[in-house]
């Protein structure tokens, strides 16, 4: 591949492909991780059936929005994902696929770009998605956030001063993957009525 037009790297991931496919895909999820660190986003269509368009708009720390499009090239659950970027002036493709490597999974990236120009600007999809990788790595899978309907309610029955011991340790955590783990290994805690210093 062209270094100037492409950019391809792997990763070794301990987590199964069915597992970072979800990761990667679930619309409910999406919205957690999907930018790089310090945006959220917010989806407005999305489907995985080649042709179909992912529609998003990312928020930049600084307030400022950032209208997003996809389109779905090619899917094979739980192997590979396609994506083609729309744009007159930095129009890329995106190729994922997830190989199993017994316990773990080998995710190969390769994005192609249509100039050098369109390359340099495009660093923050790999951040975000590098993101994700570090969050199955870790066994701390958006999706399973997402899916939790027993904390949410539990946070919700906490005392007013509990509740922000859990706001106050989460907001020191700068990344997208530690405040993750951090509510992992708050889990237990919240759901016995505790506050963050409490054990």
């Amino acid at each position: 591949m062209n270094a100037a037009t492409g950019d391809s790297r792997s990763i070794t991931v301990s987590a199964s492909p069915q597992a970072l496919f979800a990761t990667l895909c679930d619309v409910r999820s999406l919205s957690h991780w999907w930018g790089p660190d310090g945006f959220s986003s917010t989806v407005h269509e999305f489907s995985l059936t080649p042709g179909a368009r992912w529609l998003l708009t990312l928020h930049g720390p600084d307030g400022a929005t950032y209208p997003i499009e996809y389109r779905v090239m090619e899917v094979e659950q739980d192997r590979l994902l396609v994506l083609d970027h729309p744009s007159a002036d930095h129009h890329f493709v995106l190729r994922l696929s997830l190989l199993p490597r017994g316990d773990t999974t080998e995710v190969h990236l390769q994005q192609s770009f249509d100039n050098a120009q369109v390359a340099q600007k495009q660093a923050g999809i790999r951040a975000c998605l590098q993101q994700a990788m570090d969050c199955a790595q870790q066994g701390i899978l958006p999706v399973q956030e997402a899916r939790d309907i027993v904390l949410p309610e539990a946070f919700h029955n906490l005392t007013p001063g509990r509740q922000r011991s859990y706001v106050l340790h989460l907001e020191a955590a700068k990344k997208t993957a530690t405040r993750n783990a951090r509510i992992l290994a708050c889990r237990e805690r919240i759901l016995a009525g505790k506050g963050a210093q409490e054990y």
